[in-house]
């Protein structure tokens, strides 16, 4: 069989979005929370109609009051959770170590599983709703041995101080892959854990000049080795833009569907460049919200008690 390459576009722009977002956001903010699910929902059909391979783009089926639904079932096994549960494991843990720190540690802990678990059915439900030329999407059932390999990985990546994080990143993303589907076409996770480890070169180099710097400051006592430490935390954070630009290129590139497989060129230096310009921006709005409310407080309070100023 020939395959001919289907070329992905996205029509999004620019202004629509922003504008639906801020709405959205609002109308978020005003009904303190309430209208989240609305505003997720038409985010997506937004993310997704713009999202067109081969010219057709995909569908979101997805309805706000199913998230609502699924968000109130996850409040009521939450409660229970945390009030019978959590309570025992923080009851046997102040019995056992008589002391609040274990007690809260354990606690968390047991928190845990429940995020892995909160993963793997957030994905499935977003591909059940997910269509492309009228075909749906979807992932097996799977959930239990996802949060039993995300707390063995986890717990990997934590020991090795973060070095087998790529190798996690990879298994995982294989059992999630391996269990998708495009209607009766199954998608499969090529290649291998290593081949993600050169992508974060950059994080371990900044990671590795941060902690020198920190080292060297200890030890000499000299701030000017907090300058090293600043460089190696804004070298981590750009490497950081670059790992997920990688990252995601060569998962891509290793999956298959019906013996198709995938091609994707993100660019890492524009990657970066969204990363510092939002972060900018993001910041020169924060400074001017803040400064606008201090001047605000500061002529209130002039008006009340004019001998302030």
């Amino acid at each position: 069989m020939i395959f001919h390459p289907l070329k992905t576009d996205y029509a999004g722009r620019g202004g629509p979005m922003f504008r639906l977002a801020l709405k959205t956001g609002l109308l978020t903010v005003l009904t303190l929370g309430f209208y989240r699910f609305w505003m997720k929902t038409r985010m997506r059909r937004y993310y997704w109609s713009a999202i067109r391979p081969g010219g057709q783009p995909l569908e979101f089926t997805g309805t706000p009051t199913e998230m609502l639904t699924g968000f109130l079932t996850a409040v009521v096994f939450l409660a229970f959770y945390i009030g019978i549960v959590n309570l025992l494991l923080m009851f046997f843990s102040f019995s056992l170590f008589s002391g609040q720190a274990p007690a809260y540690v354990v606690s968390f802990l047991g928190l845990v599983p429940l995020i892995f678990f909160a993963q793997y059915r957030a994905r499935r439900y977003i591909l059940a709703r997910t269509r492309w030329r009228g075909i749906r999407f979807g992932l097996e059932p799977g959930v239990a041995g996802f949060v039993g390999r995300s707390i063995l990985w986890w717990s990997a990546t934590v020991l090795t101080a973060g070095l087998l994080y790529p190798a996690q990143v990879w298994a995982l993303e294989k059992y999630r892959t391996d269990r998708t589907w495009y209607g009766d076409a199954q998608f499969a996770q090529a290649g291998s854990w290593k081949s993600l480890f050169g992508a974060m070169k950059h994080v371990y180099l900044g990671a590795a000049i941060a902690a020198a710097g920190a080292a060297a400051e200890y030890v000499l006592e000299d701030e000017i080795w907090l300058v090293a430490i600043a460089m190696g935390a804004l070298w981590m954070a750009l490497g950081w833009a670059y790992w997920k630009a990688h990252r995601f290129k060569r998962l891509t590139e290793q999956k298959t569907v019906a013996g198709a497989g995938f091609r994707c060129s993100p660019r890492p230096g524009k990657l970066v460049g969204i990363y510092l310009g939002g972060s900018m921006a993001i910041s020169a709005l924060l400074f001017a919200v803040f400064f606008g409310i201090g001047i605000a407080i500061a002529m209130l309070v002039a008006m009340v008690d004019p001998a302030v100023l």
